[in-house]
Formats: C-alpha cells, structure tokens, sequence
C-alpha cells in the first residue's frame, strides 16, 4: 500500500516538471511512511513518484519497478493477491524477478499480455505503468475501486495521484469547487468520474488511461453488471445448497489471501455479521494473534457491546477505541483533509480515529467495505421491494411500506416516499429506476433553496439525473428492475466515491494502514453477485446468503439485524453550538465570503433544528444537510483559500529516500 503520483507531456515541445518531485511525494508522505523514489524518462515527459508501506518484501520492494532491460517501469499501490503463483508462471515463460515484490507482476504481465494485463491481476490497486520504448503510459484503476487515482491538467502536462492534494501541490493547479459538481452531490448523486474539484477527475474503477503522442484513451477492461450476467446462468444451474457453499469457498479463499503479507495482519471488528464474517474466517484460518479492532460511539449506535462477544467467541485479541463527541469535533477537519470530499455525518471522523487505533498495532486491517452493496444489505433495498410490491397491489408489502416509512430510519439513507416520483421522466433518461433517482427528486427542491442566489442561479436547470446519464454513457441501465439498477449504480458511484474513499482507503491510509477487501475481490464478486435476489434480501432479512453460509461455520452476529455504521450526528458531537469550528465556517461571513450558500437560510435552518425534538425525523435529515454545508466549507478553507497552510499543518514527515537497488536497471532515488 502506497502513494502514486507522476505528471505526463501532452504536448510536443513539453516536458515534465521534476523541480515538482518532492512536493508531491511530500503530499503523500502518510501513504508510504518507509521509503520514497522516482523515475524521470530519458526523454523528460513522463515521471513516475511512489512512496512507499512497505507490506510485502519488506527490505527489497521499493519503486519504481522495471523490467529485466529497463524499457518498461510501474509504481503501484495496493495488494495484488496469488502473486507467488503468477511469478512461478511467469518464470517458466522466461521471466526474469528482481525482487519478491507483488508489484512486480505489472511490468512482466505487461510484457506477457500488453493493455491487456490488467485483466490479469486479483487484489485492489491504482497503478502507473511506463513503456519507454513504445512512448506510452497506462493508468490502471482496480475494478471496484478500492484504490484512488485522480488527474488533472496542468501547462500541457497530465498530472496524476494517489490524492488530489498531491496534485494541488504542482505549481498552476489550484483547488477550486465545481459549483456543479457541488449542485450533484447537494442533490445525492454521485460521478464514476468526476470529483467535487474543478478540472479534477477519477479514474473509473474498473478502467484504465492510455497516454501517448496520439493523445488519451480510455478502455474499461471490468464491468460488474457484465460480470454479473456472465455468471448468472451457471449460478442458476446450482442447486440452493451448492451456491451457498460455492458462495462461502470463494469468500474463504478472499480472506486467506488477504491474510498474506510480511507484517502483521488485523481486523476491524463491529457488531454486525460483515466484519464478525471476516474476523471468523481469518480466525479459523490460523493467524494468532488475530488483533481485531471496534470503535465505540456515544449514543445508540455503539457496537463495542456486541464487538466484545464476538472477540471473546473467537478467542481473538480485542482493542476498542472509546470516542467522545469531542474527539470527533477536534478531528473533524483532519479527517476531512484526508477524504478530500464532503459528508453528511461524522462517520469518517470515527473511521480516521479507529484507524489510528489500528495503527498502534498492525499495518494491514482486512475491512468489510461492499457485503452491503453485494448482498442488499441497505435498507433501501428493502424499501425498493416492497414499494414495487405496494405498487403491483400486494396488501402485506403495502402494510410492510408505511411501517418502513414510520420508523423514522432517516439515518440509513431512506427517502420517506410511498412511490417513485417522476418516474417516466427517469426511465426515459436512464432506462430503468435506480434508488439514487429516488433520492434526488426527493431531496433537490429542498436542497437547491439552501445554496447563494448566483450558485442557484448558475444551476438553474441543471438536472443531475441527466447528468448521470451522460456520465455513465450508453444503454448501461436499460431494461433492469429497480433492485438490479440500485445494486448496479451503487457499486458504480457510491461505493468508490463513499464507502471505499470517504470511509475506507483516505482515513486508514491517513495513518498509514493497508486496507483490505474480501467482499471486493472480484472472483468473490462474480459468485456473490449472481445470487438471485430472494438469497440476498427474503422477507426482511438482509444478506441472507451470508447469514446462512455462515452458520454453517459457526459464525458469529448471523442473526444480528443490519445495523448501520454511524457516528453520532451533528447534535451529538455539538459543532453547530458555539465553538472554534461553527464560528470559523458557519457563521454569517464565513458562508457569504465562501459564496456557496445562503448565510440567512443556513441561520435559520439552525435556528430552526434547534427547537426539533432531539430524536425527530426532521431533525436527523436537517442534520446531515448541515453536517454537508459545514463540510463544504471545511473544504473551501483547507484547499481553496489556504491550501499551502494545511499542507503545513496535516503534512506527515517526509520518508527517507529508497537506496539504489542494483542491478535495477538505472533506477532513479530521489
């Protein structure tokens, strides 16, 4: 697990920038605490940075990589799992190794397979690989993307990174918020490419970008709704039995691959049956000690509780980071420098102090980020099934629909709506109905009056949906059911933008932790994805295939009911009262000096919530509305009006530079 960053010539006559080296490695310090190097070509337009975690041949694995005559390097972050096999393969192909390093598959499967090898390679990883001979440069995204990888163009040059703070570092790129990247997310919905920065882009997982002198290519080599289908008939064809142990095999080799690694390997531990899944299996795989880790949150959703009994049932060593509602305010804008993107909770905050916790004890924490997406774990699955069950007329998903609705599960991501709102409208921009659609006519009206009069102005007729639509390009969605184009859409925008950046790889890599994804290992996926969907979601009970696969092996939380990872929101941890963070971002000059939203609606919206019940339905939807503006203007400070100062102050200490490695073939140390 590592930093990348590098920057490309585009135009004939230009050259890359190498006076900029330091500081973009500089800006990714936490990402690779142990060592750092980089790789200028001959011919001065392409430059590769990496700094490194070193997790996998500890002593000999630094980067850049190459090839037995030099003509092709690669940085690489991230894990490439069953690499001992592949190199064993490669080998008797007449391959030549220089180190033990997974990385350094990617320059010989390039030379084996071409554009192609990407196809070849298991694990998550962002990946920037050099041919020198042919005059091209490939930027490769793992297929969910676990793994960040930004670019942005700068003086002719293509720059890119691991984090878009490495790319601000580079001298005539500036951090400026996109209002209408602003306005789509205001609206909840989310890009497979785009970022909340102008002029800044993701690589889509799944992808990857050719640059050469013809210009840029893209090429997505994995799709999942292409994956899911290619394996639904020989799923079908299984009896129920033989899916669920199909199902768990494939889950348990997952695991046990991610158990390999020269240091030592934990677990994060809640109380639910994803992470108690993982922990179980790592368990019965042999690692001790297994150090598994919980947070515990004041207020209702504390799962230390239950996290404890499991730990205890699996005979594992157990650490619990208590969190109080101070520790998150004071770290609310650490965290978010590391995210780089804006959020309607705390939860990232929890994650980055529960990553430190982890810190103390491994360098690698296997994670149970995507079961949900995989398995209909949300509960806004459930509410899809039983509003096309109200709708088709069935009386009990009717009485099941408005008992859903009364719960007042707002902090699960529901939208309070008995029907599809606009339905023909969305279809006919999409082709089919995903919950996002949902989401967005739901919250857009209402979230549009919050924003300064020249962003609603700039705005005014801006329809995110057909902007998604765009952005996700051809016929991808046509013709699937409500369920299918939920679970296909997540996967595609949410999970990578959310769940894996905002709560996954930015906050443990903040501390220098490798995270690690069973449920996200694309051979698991191809099994559990092609599920039917009564395997997943049955009468109320969520990742049923899961639960059941698991009792199997005596797991434990198998019966647990989904409980929703949260932080508490705005009013647990306080900082719309008076404090240093309200009155340095929320107050009345604060918003209107920033210019993103009205400073007398935001006041009154506060004014307003305060009077709420403290347990009200309103008044949780308020607050993750102004957990979200309050974000925003965290943002705007840190990376548009004093960026250099936050570098200052977040930047961890620079690495100590990667020695020579002979007989690597004119390998470049900074």
């Amino acid at each position: 697990m590592c930093g990348i960053a590098g920057q490309l010539a585009l135009q004939a006559g230009t050259r890359v920038a190498a006076s900029d080296v330091v500081a973009m490695a500089a800006a990714l310090a936490h990402r690779g605490p142990d060592g750092w190097g980089h790789r200028v070509s001959p011919d001065g337009r392409a430059m590769l940075v990496h700094t490194r975690l070193s997790i996998v041949d500890v002593e000999g694995g630094g980067q850049p990589l190459a090839n037995e005559d030099g003509s092709v390097w690669a940085v690489c972050n991230g894990e490439l799992y069953d690499h001992v096999r592949m190199r064993r393969a490669l080998e008797r192909r007449g391959h030549r190794f220089r180190t033990r390093s997974d990385s350094e598959l990617v320059v010989h499967l390039y030379e084996e397979y071409g554009e192609d090898f990407a196809r070849h390679l298991r694990g998550e990883f962002a990946i920037a690989l050099l041919d020198e001979r042919g005059g091209r440069t490939y930027l490769v995204r793992d297929r969910f993307g676990v793994k960040p990888l930004f670019v942005a163009i700068a003086g002719g040059r293509l720059c890119f990174a691991s984090e878009m703070k490495a790319l601000f570092a580079v001298p005539g790129l500036r951090a400026e918020i996109d209002a209408t990247q602003l306005w789509h997310m205001l609206g909840t919905v989310a890009s497979p490419t785009a970022t909340l920065f102008r002029g800044v882009e993701q690589i889509e997982p799944g992808s990857w970008l050719r640059v050469d002198a013809g210009g840029m290519r893209k090429q997505v080599y994995w799709d999942y709704l292409e994956q899911r289908r290619a394996s639904a008939a020989g799923m079908a064809a299984l009896s129920r039995a033989d899916r669920a142990e199909l199902f768990l095999s494939k889950l348990d080799e997952s695991v046990r691959l991610r158990l390999q690694a020269d240091v030592e390997v934990g677990s994060y531990l809640s109380g639910g049956v994803d992470s108690a899944s993982i922990a179980t299996l790592a368990a019965r795989a042999g690692v001790r000690p297994l150090r598994c880790f919980t947070v515990g949150l004041p207020g209702a959703f504390d799962e230390s509780a239950p996290a404890r009994h499991i730990a205890d049932a699996l005979n594992v060593e157990w650490h619990v980071r208590e969190v109080s509602t101070a520790e998150l305010t004071a770290n609310f804008e650490r965290s978010l420098w590391h995210s780089e993107a804006p959020t309607p909770n705390a939860h990232g905050t929890a994650k980055f102090l529960l990553s430190e916790l982890a810190q103390r004890h491994v360098k690698v924490v296997l994670t149970g980020e995507g079961a949900d997406e995989l398995l209909g774990g949300y509960a806004h699955f459930q509410h899809i099934a039983w509003l096309e069950g109200s709708a088709a007329g069935d009386a009990d998903a009717k009485l099941a629909l408005d008992r859903l609705l009364a719960s007042g599960a707002a902090a699960t991501g529901l939208v309070f709506s008995d029907r599809w709102l606009d339905h023909d409208a969305i279809v006919g921009m999409l082709g089919a109905y995903p919950y996002a659609a949902l989401r967005n006519r739901w919250y857009r009206g209402k979230a549009a009056a919050l924003l300064s009069r020249p962003l609603r102005a700039a705005c005014a007729g801006t329809d995110s949906i057909a902007a998604l639509a765009g952005a996700l390009g051809g016929e991808r969605l046509r013709g699937l059911t409500p369920l299918d184009a939920s679970e296909y859409l997540g996967i595609k925008t949410d999970l990578a933008n959310y769940m894996l950046g905002n709560l996954g790889d930015r906050q443990e890599m903040a501390h220098s932790v490798e995270g690690r994804v069973p449920y996200l290992d694309h051979e698991f996926a191809a099994v559990a994805g092609a599920m039917p969907w009564e395997e997943k979601l049955h009468d109320g009970i969520d990742k049923r295939i899961l639960r059941e696969a698991m009792q199997r092996r005596g797991g434990h939380a198998t019966t647990a009911p989904k409980k929703v990872f949260l932080a508490p929101t705005i009013d647990g941890y306080a900082p719309f009262k008076a404090s240093a963070l309200t009155d340095r971002y929320l107050s009345h000059a604060a918003l209107r000096d920033a210019g993103y939203f009205d400073p007398m609606r935001i006041g009154a919206l506060r004014t307003w919530r305060s009077a709420m019940p403290v347990r009200s339905r309103l008044r949780a939807s308020i607050d993750n509305v102004l957990t979200f503006v309050l974000s925003i203007q965290v943002l705007h400070g840190l990376f548009c009006v004093d960026f250099d100062a936050a570098l200052r102050r977040f930047r961890a200490p620079m690495p100590p530079a990667e020695p020579r490695t002979d007989p690597m073939p004119e390998r470049v140390a900074a």
